[in-house]
């Protein structure tokens, strides 16, 4: 799979990959969802193709997004099927896999509720979704709102290519929307994603940010994290 390089990146080191930034949240959605093997995997919103890395040696692994240029052409050589297709819109969408990966994609939509009820209603009974995205509460927005710091991307956003963040989610949110539709939740809570220290170009950032996940109470954490069932 592509691994993009970090270059001339405000925070990270140049030379870093994705895999080196963002390995441990992936171990941890592994852990999350049991260390699934044999089962077919569904990656929405799966560029840069991290996933795959950890979901698809033991797994078959598809994929589902804005997919074009470079990257649906990596899918193609590594015989991944894949389907370029806008969740909020796709009426038709439907999934035969039984673990569906929805990760840090739900606070770059702007039609939150009709996403989810979608991809729901396209799930087959008996199937897991995995949901990660950032936490409302999180330490760091806190911090950027009192320095006076935007923590939103702008309006003008919504027509790129990669939609800046447009909110933000409480973990309990999240999950009294998806008990309220029926599905079981299996996971629902507050988990710190942070890449290791060594990541940062700035060491004292990475540290700090360390220490004040295990300092401060668990409702300021980086993200929150899902694992819901939709019933047989």
């Amino acid at each position: 799979m592509i691994e993009i390089t970090y270059k001339n990146d405000p925070m990270f080191n140049d030379g870093l990959t994705t895999f080196d930034v963002d390995g441990d949240r992936f171990n941890i959605a592994l852990q999350t969802t049991g260390n699934p093997k044999g089962k077919v995997v569904l990656d929405i919103g799966a560029y840069p193709g991290t996933a795959y890395k950890y979901f698809g040696e033991n797994n078959i692994y598809t994929a589902y997004g804005l997919i074009d240029g470079e990257f649906a052409k990596t899918l193609h050589d590594h015989g991944i099927t894949f389907r370029n297709s806008d969740i909020q819109t796709d009426s038709e969408f439907s999934s035969d896999a039984d673990l569906l990966l929805f990760q840090e994609i739900l606070e770059h939509i702007r039609m939150p509720k009709k996403c989810l009820l979608n991809i729901y209603r396209g799930m087959k009974p008996g199937s897991q979704m995995y949901i990660t995205t950032n936490n409302i509460y999180y330490y760091g927005y806190i911090i950027k709102l009192i320095l006076g710091r935007k923590i939103l991307d702008p309006l003008g956003t919504e027509d790129a290519g990669y939609p800046g963040h447009h909110r933000y989610y409480s973990y309990d949110e999240v999950q009294q929307f998806f008990e309220e539709i029926g599905a079981k939740v299996i996971v629902a809570r507050r988990t710190n994603f942070l890449p290791p220290i060594y990541c940062y170009k700035n060491k004292m950032l990475g540290v700090l940010k360390k220490l004040l996940n295990i300092c401060l109470p668990n409702l300021y954490a980086t993200h929150i994290e899902l694992l819901i069932q939709k019933p047989s």
